[in-house]
């Protein structure tokens, strides 16, 4: 077995795996699942199978046998479904690796229904030592746990790049897809996944697959009707409420590890502090999940089935913590435009209403606003928390960003652009109609139990609710108003001095290095004050505040700078850019954002062959840059020494990012090749070739020998880089 998982390559293990599992008995697989589950989720202290590092783009063999082969009707799946038919098989969990609230509560005693009958327990101390899953269930756990392994985090998310489109994500979709379908259809009945191997009678699969044990998202009265003792059922091998289980399981495992691993204030500080900032691949995998979860809600058809209660009750199920989660998030995140993709996550659960056929594409931010419908009302008083006191964080957050920036105003533009929906504004005045001032209830309105519970459960008795549309909310909203109309004149004067420093340079500054430091183009320049306008405009319409002239006092660029300036005359810009040539980029050079002067595509081509070759001939590298003679002093002036580069760990508990110093060993650099007037001097040179008559290679290879004598001649005469550092012989340095 142990021989079958070292076979390479991959597509050549899949297939022996595959083979292996149509071929044996069930009681030779027994001892397989655990150590495949152990190989493809690396789950003690390895990557595995880089489920979360293999993309189509850049590795799409790889990518199609692994989703083949982990498909939910493949041979992994094939596996846990003809393991089940031995209801006594159980595989071990360790406790550890769940949410830390729920170790929290199973520790406390309060065990959650659904781990109810997985707990086991030591014989002598009666304590919780771990879960006994069925093969699916191990199978799932493992799965699910994949993305917050904090020892896979460690390895996936050490590269500068999001995996957004990782295999770990499709095979996350596609299970949410075949076990949550959003079409109506069925899930996939166990018995037609796979042919047993014994030619003799089998018992019945599905009743033995799972304990008989009432689904815990379920009314009872549902399952009384889907009962297999009822008649109706008793002869059929495939009934839905013998497969139900399967997506119970899925629901519940995505909404208790993805969105479980960060607790709300009630929780002890000890566990909370220990918990990190979700990642980028994390919250992409959230926004994914929350969509569909609204697909399956909104797919609801009223035939009181057992799948058409799950839809029912998977979105009021999970709304506690999804709010947890978001609020946790956004109070913790830092301030920087990767904030986006919470906000997006967020801005995905509050529009239900967006997420009713999976087949018609959503309407974007740049369509007509959307009329919400009043039969919105139930969902919007269930999560008023998640419309009112998050916009109350967001209104905090932006009041402290830079809102000239680009992806700030666009990001502002998002949240005013949806509470602008027609009828949003009125469904939530209604819903807090429900709230007397002072947060007492009236117990007139027929929400106000509903409300006044949601409050309870999700902040506690001690809670002071505050209005959307109370005197405090809206005094800060006139004060962001101006905050607003600052930043548009900020915008403004950016837009100026990015324009006329490209004017000044023209055809030319293709030769030259650009000195500014500019991250975003003039064109999303442009659009900063569309966005804010619009941003403004929606404000004051919804709360209904009172147009303000643009204030006449010159507020100054830069957060962290507290020196005053009295007028708006044109020092204020030179000021601007004066602080702005004092901003030191700390990070590795090749990683710097794509300038005006570069080819992006060029860019990223050139990195991803200089990192190749960095890792692939990295000791020759070192040992040739710190040579004595001619060839190291050539190589020195080819080369990038080394260097340390500081960068932050968002990562960090408590949203703390601490300030982390990495040592860069010697390395090639080809970013240079990618500039403008690099392109321009070698098109020039091959013309100039062309039109002479010269082979085009013969010129390039003159040039280059020519060069590499400048070189030379340039370190006889001791204008070599000196040698900096000690040689390092084991070059294990991070790129």
């Amino acid at each position: 077995m142990l021989s079958i998982m070292n076979v390479n390559p991959l597509h050549a293990r899949c297939e022996m795996i595959s083979k292996y599992v149509s071929e044996c008995t069930n009681k030779e697989l027994e001892s397989l699942l655990p150590v495949l589950v152990e190989e493809i989720f690396g789950i003690s202290n390895q990557v595995g199978w880089n489920l979360r590092l293999i993309k189509f783009d850049s590795n799409a063999h790889d990518y199609d046998v692994l989703f083949k082969f982990l498909h939910p009707s493949g041979p992994v799946f094939k596996l846990c479904y003809k393991l089940l038919s031995d209801c006594h098989l159980k595989y071990e969990f360790q406790l550890s690796f769940l949410p830390a609230k729920v170790q929290q509560m199973i520790n406390d005693g309060m065990v959650l229904p659904f781990y109810t009958d997985k707990l086991q327990y030591d014989h002598k101390t009666r304590t919780p030592i771990s879960l006994a899953l069925n093969p699916f269930e191990f199978y799932m756990f493992h799965f699910v746990y994949h993305l917050m392994n904090p020892n896979i985090q460690t390895s996936a998310d050490s590269s500068q790049y999001m995996h957004w489109e990782s295999l770990y994500l499709r095979l996350a979709e596609e299970y949410l897809n075949t076990f949550l379908p959003c079409n109506g259809s069925t899930v996939y009945p166990i018995t037609n996944l796979y042919s047993g191997t014994s030619p003799t009678p089998r018992p019945h699969i599905p009743v033995a697959t799972r304990p008989a044990r009432s689904p815990m998202l379920l009314r009872q009265s549902v399952l009384l009707k889907q009962s297999p003792t009822s008649p109706t059922h008793t002869s059929s091998p495939t009934s839905p409420m013998l497969e139900i289980w399967r997506s119970e399981l899925l629901a519940r495992l995505c909404v208790d590890f993805w969105l479980g691993s960060f607790n709300n204030h009630s929780q002890t500080n000890s566990m909370f502090s220990q918990q990190s900032l979700p990642t980028g691949e994390h919250l992409w995998v959230v926004r994914f999940m929350v969509k569909h979860l609204h697909y399956f809600s909104n797919s609801l058809i009223e035939d009181s089935s057992a799948m058409d209660e799950l839809k029912r009750v998977i979105i009021p199920s999970s709304q506690g913590k999804l709010y947890e989660f978001l609020k946790h998030t956004m109070q913790h995140w830092p301030l920087d435009t990767s904030f986006r993709l919470i906000l997006e996550t967020w801005l995905s659960y509050i529009q239900p209403w967006r997420y009713i056929d999976p087949l018609r594409k959503p309407i974007t931010s740049d369509d007509s606003p959307m009329v919400v419908e009043p039969r919105w009302f139930p969902f919007i008083a269930e999560n008023l928390l998640a419309y009112s006191l998050i916009f109350q964080l967001l209104l905090t957050r932006f009041s402290r960003v830079d809102l000239a920036t680009p992806k700030n105003a666009f990001m502002l533009f998002r949240v005013t652009k949806v509470f602008a929906q027609i009828n949003v504004i009125d469904l939530l005045r209604e819903a807090e109609g429900s709230l007397e001032e002072g947060g007492q209830l009236r117990s007139s309105s027929k929400w106000s139990a509903v409300v006044r519970q949601h409050i309870l459960d999700l902040e506690g008795p001690g809670f002071q609710y505050q209005s959307l549309f109370s005197a405090e909310t809206r005094a800060e909203l006139v004060k962001f108003q101006g905050q607003i109309q600052t930043a548009m004149i900020t915008a403004r004067r950016r837009l100026a001095a990015e324009t006329e420093n490209h004017q000044k340079g023209g055809f030319l500054s293709w030769f030259t290095m650009a000195t500014s430091d500019f991250e975003y183009s003039i064109d999303e320049r442009r659009k900063v004050n569309f966005h804010l306008q619009a941003a403004l405009n929606s404000i004051t319409s919804i709360f209904r505040l009172e147009a303000s002239e643009a204030p006449t006092s010159c507020v100054n660029d830069s957060f962290f700078d507290t020196t005053p300036t009295n007028n708006c005359s044109d020092q204020s810009v030179l000021y601007w850019k004066k602080k702005q040539k004092e901003i030191k980029y700390e990070g590795d050079p090749d990683l710097q954002p794509i300038r005006s002067f570069e080819n992006a595509i060029l860019v990223r081509l050139l990195y991803q062959i200089a990192l190749w070759i960095n890792l692939t001939y990295r000791g020759e590298i070192g040992r040739l840059y710190y040579r004595q003679d001619c060839l190291g002093g050539v190589a020195r002036q080819m080369l990038e020494g080394p260097r340390v580069i500081r960068t932050y760990d968002k990562s960090g508990p408590l949203g703390y990012s601490p300030r982390i110093s990495y040592s860069l060993p010697p390395r090639l650099s080809l970013r240079l090749l990618a500039h403008h007037r690099t392109l321009l001097v070698l098109v020039l040179v091959y013309s100039v070739a062309r039109l002479c008559s010269y082979p085009a290679t013969l010129v390039f290879l003159v040039l280059l020998f020519a060069w590499l004598a400048v070189l030379l001649c340039r370190h006889f005469v001791g204008y070599s880089p000196p040698c900096a550092g000690e040689l390092d012989v084991s070059f294990n340095d991070s790129y």
